[in-house]
């Protein structure tokens, strides 16, 4: 196992890697991959954004780190859920974060509820009822 030269290719040198050497390379970097007790998505689509969920994001950063949860919970910015079209006019449940493995959907979330999520949710399991959208 490990690198090879392709027969085809001999005469240039060209060298690839052996499929089981890099079978046996994604079985130890799976092994080694940490697991996340939670991961928390953030809409980055034109509405949410227009309402302020880049920095939403950026202050569930800080609270996950100033709490000790960055090891645990991983967070990243979503392309758009399409959430702002379920409403009239277009955007009123936004911005949206959805947090799995649990499915759930909070809409409306503003910087100041990030607090509230993070202690009712993200350390207890517990929904926060007042912005869920919907459960999975």
């Amino acid at each position: 196992m490990g690198w090879f030269t392709c027969p085809a290719l001999a005469t240039k040198n060209i060298k690839y890697l052996d499929y089981r050497y890099i079978n046996k390379l994604f079985s130890v970097i799976n092994l080694t991959m940490k697991p996340y007790k939670l991961h928390i998505l953030v809409c980055h689509g034109k509405t949410c954004s227009s309402v302020g969920s880049e920095r939403l994001l950026e202050v569930l950063r800080d609270k996950l780190g100033s709490e000790g949860l960055t090891n645990e919970i991983k967070t990243s910015k979503g392309g758009c859920f399409s959430v702002c079209k379920e409403t009239n006019p277009k955007g009123g449940f936004c911005p949206v974060i959805v947090i799995y493995p649990q499915g759930v959907w909070y809409r409306n979330v503003s910087e100041s509820d990030i607090d509230e999520i993070v202690e009712k949710h993200v350390k207890n399991s517990r929904i926060v009822e007042r912005l869920l959208h919907y459960k999975m």
